[in-house]
């Protein structure tokens, strides 16, 4: 092919990429050449550069020590800069704002044109002002991004990410020298980073313009889009550089990227020529793309042909596998299809359907064939797959397309619950919605309250093969030539099928299929894999193992890129006689996970002192990407690995591994609420209560609104009263607590509404030891008070409220007041009451609260 039809081949893949993919534009020091500033010429690196040695070094040092200094570039010279004096730094940043501050076009004015392109978003390394110029000159909205304080919205206008700092906010400082360069790829000094991250997770594509690759933290994220071995598809990348050095061509070469010869002026003339006006409706289609919302319909588009499924050797389930009947249509759909029904023929046009489970109890693919339901019914169908939940990008596209019916598709999706609520809560006109979900049964129980109240419902979904499931999966495996040694048995065969049921669930059969006899002997008695597996595999299966043991659904793709890329390969399974961690682990597009339950606990045991070290270390580097007010990916790993309570629960830890692990990562937590909160009922449960409410105090200055923190703090009073031993300070504490908590009960806040029935457990719980303990006489009417919250919180699922009426009733009995109680076939307390007298055990006092 000859250098004419490469470049007319390369301009029509960027034409294609910007009409119909919406790219990402970087922006790097090139860009602003030409442009104008207060002295003239905006100047480039180099004479940056040159301005810097006149301005701090002449006559500072040795002339043979100065001829050194000129060969240093632009990041090198800050590092000497400021080196030389210590008020240098914050004289460098003055005068670097002066220069760069007010740039504008040139009088050729060429510039202007990158407004005629709807950008999404613009990342830049620049600190000069000429793109937020550009866009006020020609009055079009922007949001900008320029420090850790600035967190995305996710507005309607184009979102200028400013990764180095900006001339308009110079107390945020400015990213040269390098340390500030180091500081910026090793911790939290800018979120962009992490969105620029994001876009490379995402798959989406980018258009680079003046991009040198001199910056050490871009080339840093680079290599990891490099290294990614999993992509939902292939991103674009396109360099757009007059003079491209070898690097940068070294470069491109490496991630497939395209180089374009081209000026900036002659790229901006080029998208001035496309005349691109999205209408809205297409726009919104992208938008969705970008979200990582996908189109059931667009999926169908790519189906392979011929298709061979990994299903049935523990993996993920595909829209493939359901669409191609590799999946088990057995009773367990049949239930979910019948409670589906029910909740679609409610008049509410706002639907939610839930699934919740234990890890391997099916529910994803289940989700997958109640989507696929769906589909044949007419919805459009949409699967959530991204890292933060976009109300408004979903609400564009529903809001723009012609379907009148859809049916949105989110796993793991308790942490959604709050923002799956506001959904419900909003209009869409004549247009149907339902929710399809899935969760674990922990999250699930825990944050389902957030639902309740609209159109809602739920199911738990169980593996469990039943007799009348058996000959539907014998049938299913035989047409996919996929029995393995259950061709031993006789086709059609009651013996077959009395071997299927014997597996007990799928998970099990699954195992069977996969690995077949020997291997599950080989998992059940001796688990000698463990430990023969490399330590860096190890290390990893460690970590899944712990992923899967606090129920956190998958262990991101983007925390594996990062920590183990290039190390182990996700690729190449060893088989038999020479297992890798490959063979035991499952990942898509989003992350991984263990293909079966059987290695977990071996994992965890055999591995038992390092899993909280491991833990800390996992903290430690995602710190980077935990931000206050941001309910993404990171935020909700973070939450569930800190969780205070189940760390407790799942690996009986130790009082100074708790310890070790909280105060382990303060430093880098210490703007996180939710880091001071576990802190809190740490110390809490290590009966620490002055520690507690200091560290809750510091959460809820962070988030003086969230419920859970003034629910926590309100719990502590009640707690550290009923430890006292003097009644008087435990009045003074109990009464202070009180007071917090039927504030929260007595609230008409929507969300404080909605979680009444954890403060209304708390309360009661601790108000019946408080009354026990030091001989407190209640009148009437505090009974009546209890018993009415009690009531009308009432729930005949809630397990949690049960037990707290139990004790509640059983106080009443000891103090001979049990006539406040309405005793009926009906009441709940009838039914406690049987089991009093059935002298079933006594109820251990448990609290329980969302945490």
């Amino acid at each position: 092919m000859d250098k004419t039809m490469v470049e007319e081949t390369t301009i029509k893949d960027l034409k294609d990429c910007m009409e119909n993919n919406m790219p990402v534009l970087f922006l790097g020091a090139g860009f602003s050449r030409e442009a104008l500033c207060k002295k003239g010429k905006l100047p480039t690196g180099s004479e940056l550069a040159d301005e810097l040695r006149l301005e701090f070094v002449k006559d500072k040092i040795s002339e043979a020590d100065y001829k050194d200094v000129e060969k240093y570039n632009l990041r090198e010279l800050c590092s000497c800069i400021d080196a030389l004096d210590k008020d240098n730094k914050t004289k460098r940043e003055e005068y670097l704002t002066r220069r760069l501050k007010g740039a504008l076009p040139n009088e050729t004015g060429f510039h202007n044109l990158l407004v005629d392109y709807p950008w999404r978003r613009i990342y830049t390394v620049n600190i000069d002002d000429l793109v937020e110029n550009i866009y006020e000159e020609n009055d079009k909205e922007y949001s900008c991004i320029s420090s850790s304080k600035d967190i995305p919205r996710k507005s309607e206008n184009m979102e200028l990410i400013k990764l180095h700092g900006s001339v308009r906010k110079p107390g945020d400082g400015y990213i040269f020298s390098k340390k500030e360069y180091n500081d910026l790829i090793g911790s939290k000094v800018n979120i962009g980073l992490v969105e620029f991250t994001n876009e490379i997770y995402s798959a989406n594509d980018v258009i680079f313009i003046g991009a040198s690759l001199d910056e050490p933290d871009i080339e840093y994220y680079l290599q990891l889009y490099e290294n990614m071995q999993i992509k939902r598809k292939k991103s674009r990348i396109f360099f757009i550089e007059p003079y491209p050095k070898l690097a940068l061509e070294q470069k491109a070469a490496e991630l497939g990227a395209t180089i374009i010869p081209w000026t900036t002026e002659k790229f901006l003339k080029f998208t001035s020529e496309l005349e691109y006006a999205p209408e809205r409706a297409e726009r919104a289609r992208l938008e969705l793309n970008r979200s990582m919302i996908y189109r059931l319909q667009d999926d169908i588009k790519i189906f392979k042909n011929p298709y061979e499924s990994n299903i049935y050797q523990g993996y993920y389930s595909t829209w493939q596998d359901v669409f191609d009947r590799w999946t088990f249509e057995n009773t367990m759909l049949d239930s979910a299809k019948k409670s589906l029904d029910i909740i679609l023929s409610q008049k509410d046009p706002l639907k939610c359907f839930c699934l919740y489970g234990s890890s391997f109890s099916g529910k994803s693919t289940l989700l997958k064939q109640l989507g696929y339901y769906l589909h044949s019914m007419g919805y459009e169908v949409l699967e959530y797959k991204g890292r933060f939940l976009e109300r408004s990008v979903l609400r564009n596209y529903i809001m723009e397309s012609s379907y009148e019916k859809y049916a949105i598709l989110i796993d793991n999706a308790s942490f959604y619950y709050k923002t799956i609520e506001r959904f419900l809560r909003d209009s869409y006109e004549e247009k149907e919605i339902v929710f399809l979900c899935a969760s674990r049964t922990y999250y699930h129980t825990r944050k389902k309250y957030y639902l309740e109240g609209n159109c809602f419902c739920d199911l738990e979904c169980k593996d469990k093969i039943r007799k009348e499931d058996a000959p539907i999966i014998a049938q299913t495996l035989e047409e996919k030539d996929s029995l393995g040694d259950l061709y031993e048995f006789d086709h059609d065969s009651n013996e077959l099928y009395r071997e299927i049921q014997r597996k007990q669930s799928v998970v099990n059969l699954i195992v069977y299929l996969t690995y077949g006899k020997e291997m599950r002997r080989k998992l059940n008695k001796e688990m000698k894999f463990v430990t023969d597996l490399p330590l860096i595999e190890m290390k990893l299966l460690l970590e899944v193992a712990i992923f899967n043991n606090l129920d956190i659904e998958y262990y991101p793709i983007e925390l594996f890129i990062g920590r183990y890329q290039g190390v182990i390969r996700l690729t190449e399974e060893g088989g038999i006689s020479n297992l890798k961690v490959i063979d035991y682990i499952k990942y898509d597009d989003q992350g991984i996970a263990l293909r079966n339950s059987l290695l977990q606990d071996a994992v965890l045991k055999s591995n038992r002192d390092k899993i909280f070290p491991a833990i800390r270390e996992l903290l430690l580097y995602m710190s980077t990407y935990v931000y206050e007010g941001r309910q993404d990916v990171w935020m909700n790993v973070f939450q569930a690995l800190l969780n205070e309570a189940r760390l407790r629960e799942k690996f009986k830890s130790e009082k100074s591994e708790l310890g070790t692990l909280f105060y382990g990562i303060k430093q880098e937590y210490t703007k996180v609420s939710y880091y001071w909160l576990q802190l809190g009922l740490y110390e809490q449960g290590e009966n620490n209560y002055a520690k507690a409410l200091s560290h809750l105090k510091k959460s809820q200055k962070i988030q003086p609104k969230s419920f859970k923190i003034q629910h926590a703090i309100a719990r502590n009073y009640l707690k550290y009263a009923n430890v006292q031993s003097d009644s008087q300070t435990a009045k003074e504490l109990f009464e202070k607590g009180e007071k917090l908590m039927l504030d929260l009960i007595k609230s008409k806040e929507y969300y404080i509404q909605k979680a009444k029935l954890f403060s209304v457990d708390s309360y009661v719980l601790e108000k019946v030891r408080y009354v026990e303990k030091f001989h407190v006489k209640l009148s009437n009417k505090e009974l009546n008070e209890m018993r009415d919250m009690l009531s009308e919180v009432y729930s005949p699922n809630d397990s949690y409220i049960y037990k707290a009426m139990k004790v509640f009733y059983q106080m009443l009995c000891r103090i001979g007041k049990q006539s406040i109680i309405r005793m009926d076939f009906n009441s709940p307390y009838y039914d406690i009451m049987k089991k009093e007298f059935a002298g079933d055990d006594e109820f251990e006092n448990t609290i329980y609260c969302e945490e």
